[in-house]
This record gives C-alpha cells, structure tokens and sequence, in this order.
C-alpha cells in the first residue's frame, strides 16, 4: 500500500507533463482565389440638348486599392466591364476617355493625376472620372454594382456674328482665349491650374492669338 502511494504521484506528474506537450496545429487560413466580377458604368445625366457624343466612353482605366492593388486597362467598353479580383474592400478610382493605358499608379499617384486640356482638343470624347469604394464577396458579387463617372470638363460650341451694318468693313480673323485652365486634377479636389504659365493665352506682353473656334475648358 506504501508502494501504491509512493508511484501514484509521480505517474500523476508524468501525465500531467504529458498533456501539456501535446498541442493541437491551429488550422491554416482558407487561401483566397480571385473571383469573377462584373462592373457596370454609367455616366450622369444630361440634358437633352446636349450632344450625344459628350456621352460617349471610349475606354477606362480601372484602379483599385485594397490588401491587393489592381489596374485594368479597357480599351474598347462594353457592358459590363469584366475583370477578376480577390474578393474584399476596395477604394475604386475609374477614369474614362484618357485614350491610353495609364500604366500602374500607386494609391499615392492616383491623386495628382492630372488630364490637360491640350489632349481634348484633338479627341471627340470628354474626360470622366469616378472615385468610391467597391465590396467585393467570395461569389465575385459587387456593391455597389456600378461606377457613375462625371465630366472633368466640358465642351464649348459657340457663334459668332458681325452686325450687318459694319459686315462690309469688318473681317472676324481670329478668336482668343484668356486665362482658361490648362489643366485638371479630378481627383485632388478638382484643383486646376492657376499660375499663368499652365493657362491658355495667359496675357504676359503682347497678347497671344489662338487661331481656333472651339475649345475644351473646365466645367462649372
């Protein structure tokens, strides 16, 4: 009985020393694959006697910032746009009608993108941009499910007429613009240009003569 009592403790440490060896492998975290995601894009709406082209998308450059960053670049757009991603959240920056791949841009650069007015003249597509934030599950479901992108600017179409009393001995040459901003950062708080270097037909001496009728500046 004294033998029984002199091993029962010792078997109890054993044990005990035991159990506290054995650990159970915590469960390795489920390995997320990219989901496949369809986005629409909307523009906002106009007013009827806007022209039909100034609603126009001829391409966009997709940019999402999350745990994983991604850029799409679409050159040509249908409904939906289509792309794959790992599912989470993401803040969004869309920019339509840049009429190139943007390239990679970090959630740093993307703020001082800047579009120039000089690229509008010659394209018959205004600049959109849209920035928000999208959710993305596991089922490749997206919220919101569609992106609205609004103008960085808008198009001007004038006329311009001569009295008939002074037609004879007045001959219209040229047209010029003071002091429109060059350029535009939609995503910097819409700051545009203000210096007089980066504006159009700054006047600095002699003023500088524009020999166009049309021109693309700034939304109000």
């Amino acid at each position: 009985m004294k033998k029984l009592l002199i091993w029962l403790p010792g078997m109890l440490s054993m044990l005990a020393a035991c159990t506290e060896a054995v650990e159970i492998p915590a469960r390795a975290p489920e390995k997320q694959s990219p989901v496949r995601v369809e986005l629409h894009l909307t523009t906002e709406q106009q007013a009827a006697t806007r022209a039909m082209d100034e609603n126009c998308i001829r391409d966009v450059n997709l940019y999402l910032y999350g745990d994983t960053e991604y850029h799409f670049y679409f050159p040509s757009v249908s409904s939906p746009l289509v792309f794959n991603v790992l599912p989470g959240n993401y803040r969004s920056y869309a920019i339509a009608n840049a009429g190139q791949d943007l390239g990679d841009k970090n959630a740093f650069k993307i703020q001082f993108y800047e579009t120039a007015v000089d690229v509008m003249v010659s394209s018959d597509a205004i600049p959109m941009t849209d920035r928000g934030t999208l959710a993305v599950d596991g089922a490749g479901r997206c919220t919101p499910s569609s992106l609205r992108v609004t103008r960085s600017a808008a198009k001007i179409a004038y006329t311009i007429e001569v009295a008939d009393a002074v037609a004879p001995s007045l001959r219209l040459r040229s047209v010029q613009f003071c002091n429109l901003p060059r350029t535009i950062r939609p995503f910097d708080s819409g700051s545009i240009s203000s210096t007089a270097r980066r504006c159009l037909s700054a006047m600095n001496g002699e003023p500088r003569v524009q020999r166009i009728f049309s021109r693309t500046c700034r939304a109000r």
